[in-house]
């Protein structure tokens, strides 16, 4: 009975080794060639990239240093998506090919994000003047969207402006209550957070 033994376990020993390249030899498709994009907007971020020629990409997101295998998997063909990003973090990614049938390509990366929008406005402020209010706020942003209209009104169903310099008037606005948000268009074309709402009264 030793001596069947002692025959069993170098041969299963071999097939340990033979199964363990077999997995390995799963994962050698070629790597994404793309350029890949990350815009973030609000607590959205997405990242964009080409179809890739030999399957399905696989993008893997994670904070600043996390390692493959530990961060949030999400795969596409052009774009995938990844909602409820707070914007307090900063954040890297990796991606791979899926060829299909279990077989992958290695990982490349890390690919930062930037979630951040320099030269945010934070502050708004009104100046309501006769039957105008002009709209001002703080930093320099390449340029900021103001949605406004009447108290209570819902966002989304105001009226939108923008403006490139560091204010904006609003005229012909008849007496009574206002609100309006403001946001900043950063450099990439994402946008920061909307800020708001900010009241002033036309009398």
């Amino acid at each position: 009975m030793k001596k069947i033994i002692g025959f069993i376990a170098p041969i299963a020993f071999a097939l340990l080794l033979i199964f363990a390249c077999k997995k390995e030899e799963t994962k050698l498709c070629p790597p994404p060639a793309n350029t890949f994009t990350a815009v973030y907007n609000d607590s959205l971020l997405t990242i964009n990239f080409a179809v890739n020629d030999q399957g399905l990409t696989e993008v893997e997101l994670g904070e600043v240093g996390f390692l493959p295998g530990t961060g949030i998997r999400t795969s596409g063909t052009t774009v995938v998506a990844y909602p409820a990003i707070p914007r307090s973090k900063e954040y890297q990614y990796y991606v791979r090919t899926d060829c299909g049938d279990g077989n992958y390509s290695y990982w490349v990366g890390p690919l930062d994000v930037n979630t951040f929008c320099f030269g945010e406005a934070t502050e708004y402020y009104a100046t309501p003047q006769d039957s105008s209010v002009t709209i001002s706020w703080n930093n320099a942003p390449k340029l900021v969207e103001i949605e406004y209209g009447p108290r209570g009104f819902a966002q989304g169903t105001g009226n939108f402006t923008n403006s490139d310099a560091d204010s904006l008037r609003i005229n012909k606005l008849s007496n009574g209550g206002y609100e309006f948000y403001g946001r900043s268009v950063c450099d990439d074309n994402s946008y920061g957070p909307w800020r708001g709402p900010y009241i002033f009264v036309i009398e």
